[in-house]
C-alpha cells in the first residue's frame, strides 16, 4: 500500500508542476519566482519519492527516467541558479511529462503497484 501511495504521489506532483507551466515559456519560468518555487517544490517531492522507492518497484517501471530524477534532486540540492534552472525547465518539458505519462501506463501493467488496500492484519 506504500508503494502505491508513492506512486500516487509522484503522479499527483507531476500533474501540479505541470499545470503551474501551463503556457509558460522559459525565460518566463526564470523571471518568476512564485512558480519557480512552487515547481521546484513539486519535483522536489517527486524526485525524493523517487528516491525512496524499493529498487523492486523502480526496475519493474523501468520506462521511467530514474536517474533523471535523481538529477533533478541534485540540481535542487544545489540552489536556485541558472544550471539548477536548466535542470528544473528540462524536468519540466520532458521528464515531468513522461513520468506523468508512464504512470498512467503502468498500473495497467503492473496493477499490484498501484492498488491501495488496507492492511488485513
Amino acid at each position: 500500500m506504500i508503494t502505491a501511495a508513492m506512486l500516487s504521489l509522484m503522479r499527483d506532483s507531476c500533474m501540479n508542476a505541470l499545470i503551474l507551466v501551463e503556457n509558460v515559456e522559459e525565460a518566463e519560468f526564470r523571471r518568476s519566482r512564485l512558480t519557480r518555487a512552487e515547481v521546484r517544490k513539486h519535483y522536489r517531492t517527486v524526485a525524493e519519492t523517487a528516491r525512496n522507492l524499493e529498487p523492486e518497484v523502480r526496475t519493474a517501471l523501468a520506462k521511467i527516467d530514474w536517474p533523471g530524477w535523481a538529477r533533478v534532486l541534485a540540481a535542487l540540492d544545489a540552489g536556485d541558479g541558472d544550471e539548477q534552472s536548466a535542470v528544473v525547465w528540462e524536468a519540466i518539458r520532458l521528464l515531468g511529462p513522461a513520468t506523468l505519462t508512464w504512470l498512467r501506463v503502468y498500473p495497467k501493467i503492473h496493477p499490484e503497484l498501484f492498488e491501495m488496500k488496507p492492511f488485513a492484519g
